[in-house]
């Protein structure tokens, strides 16, 4: 089983359209996954990032797409498991076992047993993952990559640009040539190498959280991870995260997968209790998406794409 959320920005849809019709396929058509293929096994971690990837290059390299077009994705593959052919880490989570894989970290390994839905999630920028269990209580399987909620991103984004690497090219522009002459004018120093920042409102007040701006008057981006982009600073990548989880057999929980539009307005305990109104899992996300939306409306927040998926596990 596959589903997954893809939530577009830019000014096409064509990163996420890309995503949506291509990254299954991409998954499962790897060489990496080839093993995994003939064992009726989830695919490899490598398979999937490979995948995400893949799917960057191609818009990236595409001449004919605007720049800044690029998606935010969470993707999960599940299956039924047969007897002692899925390993993930040992939890003391009664209901789940759980493991963030953090490429190249020490985990005590376990066997999925017979009967238990075995899943893996991936995801890149600040498209989310929810296991809700019968009990409401809340598992969140991502965690946003942006740099205010995500310490470990920012790490990472702040040591990429120790390097201080100039864009190629870039200073020889017109563009750039512009803003240097501007900045002048009211004495800043223009940089020609991505840093942190926060953007400037029209009346010249300083709005929002910390961005990663590519350079100078250069494009900006709240999130970390990103398929597409191709105009970002270059220590925004398109790698996913994975984490593994274990719905044990007899065990039932509600999956909800959805765009930033819903956590924006909602936080997890209020998801819960909103889906747990019915018990039609078409209904409940058709419920979420039109509360957030209502919400967004009357709170005076932008208008932003609200997707939502909502999967009953057993």
């Amino acid at each position: 089983c596959y589903a997954a959320v893809f939530d577009g920005h830019g000014l096409t849809s064509y990163a996420a359209d890309l995503c949506m019709n291509e990254l299954y396929d991409y998954i499962n058509g790897s060489p990496e996954n080839a093993r995994s293929s003939k064992r009726q096994e989830l695919p490899e971690d490598e398979a999937i990032i490979n995948a995400y990837q893949r799917l960057d290059d191609t818009i990236r390299k595409n001449p004919e797409i605007e720049p800044r077009t690029g998606a935010c994705a969470v993707t999960v593959m599940m299956q039924l498991q047969e007897a002692g052919n899925f390993i993930d880490a040992d939890n003391d989570d009664e209901s789940l076992g759980l493991d963030i894989d953090s490429r190249g970290s020490d985990t005590d390994a376990r066997i999925g047993r017979s009967g238990d839905l075995c899943a893996k999630v991936a995801w890149t920028g600040d498209c989310r993952a929810l296991l809700i269990s019968e009990t409401g209580d809340v598992v969140e399987l991502t965690k946003d990559h942006r740099l205010h909620v995500n310490e470990n991103e920012r790490l990472r984004i702040e040591k990429e640009l120790e390097k201080r690497e100039i864009r190629e090219g870039l200073v020889d522009t017109e563009m750039w040539k512009k803003t240097v002459e501007q900045a002048n004018k009211v004495g800043i120093i223009p940089r020609a190498h991505s840093f942190v920042g926060r953007r400037t409102g029209n009346d010249g007040q300083v709005v929002g959280n910390d961005v990663i701006f590519a350079h100078t008057n250069g494009l900006s981006l709240q999130i970390t991870r990103s398929i597409g982009d191709k105009n970002a600073a270059r220590s925004i990548i398109a790698t996913p995260e994975i984490r593994n989880f274990i719905l044990k057999k007899n065990e039932s929980s509600r999956l909800i997968l959805a765009s930033d539009g819903l956590f924006d307005v909602y936080d997890c305990k209020d998801i819960a209790r909103l889906v747990a109104k019915t018990s039609n899992p078409r209904k409940a996300a058709k419920l979420l998406s039109s509360k957030a939306k209502n919400r967004r409306l009357y709170s005076g927040k932008s208008i932003d794409d609200i997707t939502v998926v909502v999967l009953d596990l057993w």
